[in-house]
């Protein structure tokens, strides 16, 4: 697999959409598959939704209470009230490694190291974003965004 290089920028972002605490250990599509249903259901209800819509998925590591947390939303120009059962997210100003057009799952890890790039495990998460609110694994649509905390010497 050809190794892709990352565009990077500098950005902050804002998000509505529906979490869900996610044993690795265990079936977590299912809860992952919950949010997106949800997703679904209350898309029409949220508010200030940027245009072209752009879905984001991101996991966030908590082991101080032994789980990951599955968010899945959209990002929106201002926060506002979330449907019943949503959540707000607000990232500061950070800088990311995107890179543009991957397969689902795609080795960004080695990516970033390949480019030149540290991720910043501080940030405790990366995202996707794609076009489509069911995204099939290996087409390629994905944009994955790895928060960078600095280039390796």
């Amino acid at each position: 697999m050809a190794k892709k290089k990352p565009v990077t920028i500098k950005k902050s972002f804002r998000f509505v959409g529906f979490e869900a605490a996610i044993d690795l250990r265990e079936a977590h599509w299912n809860g992952m598959d919950e949010v997106k249903a949800l997703m679904k259901a209350d898309l029409e209800n949220i508010a200030n939704k940027l245009q072209p819509l752009r879905f984001a998925g991101m996991w966030q590591a908590h082991p101080d209470e032994g789980c990951s947390y599955f968010f899945f939303g959209v990002e929106v120009s201002a926060l506002c009230e979330v449907p019943a059962g949503g959540v707000k997210k607000e990232l500061p100003e950070s800088a990311y490694a995107v890179f543009k057009g991957c397969d689902h799952g795609a080795p960004k890890y080695e990516w970033l190291s390949a480019a030149g790039y540290k991720a910043d495990e501080a940030a405790g998460f990366d995202m996707e974003q794609f076009d489509e609110l069911d995204i099939i694994d290996g087409d390629g649509k994905v944009d994955w965004y790895v928060p960078i905390k600095q280039a390796l010497k």
